[in-house]
């Protein structure tokens, strides 16, 4: 059977090749280093169209034609002697890839030396950082969710590319006016909440910041700190004690018996501030004297949590195991339904994800309002829920880090959320209990 291959736009913005050859191949690539107008891509006649009297119509033709120079490269290889006992997998087509565009990664490095664009020094940046597999650990390292993150960020960037009509911006030439014009495209255009747009800034910044301490020529309004982004304050729901009494106390109806594995999961969570992640890797030789002794698989921090009644109350009440394994999909859905059925119920502000558009344009979007609270509740709720507790026990932030695994005093401030008037009453509590007032 002859390979076949074609090139195609995946994922809006990617342009892919993608080869079947036989019943066991099939693989494909992006081909990250094509910077053109992806709208300007013609499927049938496989290439980009321009017209003459556009910029890049010369640039189009040059472009076009090593296109068809690297599919006929690809096929080459793939029936060339040498490969005949090679497994071909997307690894071997990448690298096949970088053979033929020369893309190694001493021209990667080049390219930091002559005002690169954003793209490649994205690629560069994320070269020089990701985690390899089996290294020690290192904080600059970006392990493969932050990757992931990156990615995320990056695809954002040439959509707002795309939608600019540009290929792509030297980072020399990034000012104020666009980094103001990439928000507003993603909270107007891809319709982001503030937190993911936050997210998204964090990691635009991070890799100028990279550019910055290589000596490369950044814009003046970089420099002098213009970039900043301060999105509207999401009102991110936490439980108080008496609604995790309520939980704990919560008799599930005989029709509704399949939440409460889910009920038990929850209590446990509740009171040791694991991650959904960690909580269900939990196992009972963890439980040490009193403690639970774990390493979080997000940082790989060592935490020490001390055993609440509560939880113990979970392992004498089944038989001393730990409740059945389950999926945390499955688990942020059920968590609603038990706080629904808690009573907590009360109408607050906060954001629910509710899906937008229809068709190909339907996505998950997060949408602020005002919703039943157990609308609000999610895993990381439980997490949020009893560093917040805590802390109004006035369980100092330096201690609480041994228990949450949190690098920094300043970076478990951010889980902490009481409402202005409990913050305001506990000050009158403390108060009155000196006879103040």
């Amino acid at each position: 059977m002859i390979a076949i291959g074609r090139f195609k736009i995946e994922s809006g913005n990617k342009l892919v090749y993608r080869v079947r050859h036989s019943k066991n191949v099939d693989i494909k690539i992006s081909l990250n280093n094509i910077l053109l107008n992806i709208k300007n891509w013609d499927q049938t006649n496989q290439g980009f169209k321009y017209k003459r009297t556009d910029t890049n119509f010369n640039k189009s033709l040059e472009i076009n034609k090593k296109l068809v120079e690297f599919s006929q490269y690809i096929h080459e290889q793939i029936f060339s002697p040498k490969t005949k006992n090679l497994k071909l997998t997307s690894k071997w087509m990448r690298e096949k890839y970088y053979d033929f565009f020369d893309l190694h990664d001493h021209n990667l490095q080049n390219c930091i030396n002559d005002e690169p664009y954003f793209r490649d020094y994205f690629e560069h940046y994320i070269n020089c950082n990701k985690k390899i597999e089996g290294q020690a650990k290192n904080g600059k390292n970006l392990g493969k969710n932050t990757v992931k993150g990156y990615k995320t960020m990056i695809n954002y960037w040439s959509l707002f590319m795309n939608y600019c009509n540009l290929t792509d911006i030297k980072i020399s030439d990034i000012n104020f006016k666009i980094f103001d014009e990439f928000v507003h495209y993603q909270e107007s255009e891809a319709k982001l909440g503030a937190n993911s747009i936050d997210t998204n800034i964090n990691k635009f910044k991070a890799i100028l910041n990279h550019a910055k301490s290589k000596s490369l020529i950044l814009h003046n309004d970089y420099m002098i700190g213009l970039f900043k982004f301060s999105g509207s304050v999401t009102n991110e729901v936490y439980l108080n004690d008496e609604e995790i009494d309520s939980v704990c106390n919560l008799n599930i109806p005989p029709e509704k018996q399949y939440l409460e594995n889910n009920r038990k999961w929850f209590i446990i969570q509740l009171y040791t501030g694991l991650r959904v992640s960690d909580l269900f890797e939990l196992s009972l030789d963890k439980f040490k004297n009193g403690f639970i002794e774990t390493s979080t698989i997000k940082t790989k921090t060592e935490v020490v949590i001390p055993i609440f009644k509560q939880v113990q109350n979970v392992l004498d009440l089944n038989q001393g195991n730990l409740p059945t394994a389950t999926n945390d999909v499955k688990y942020n859905k059920n968590i609603k339904e038990i706080c629904k059925l808690a009573g907590i119920n009360e109408i607050v502000k906060g954001s629910k994800v509710i899906v937008v558009g229809k068709g190909k344009n339907k996505k998950n979007r997060k949408i602020e309002g005002e919703y039943h609270k157990y609308e609000l509740v999610s895993s990381h709720t439980s997490r949020r829920s009893m560093l917040t507790n805590l802390v109004k026990k006035s369980i100092p932030l330096s201690d609480l880090t041994a228990i949450s695994g949190h690098s920094s005093v300043k970076t478990l401030e951010n889980y902490i959320k009481s409402t202005k008037f409990e913050k305001a009453n506990s000050v009158k509590e403390k108060l009155a209990a000196l006879n103040v007032y």
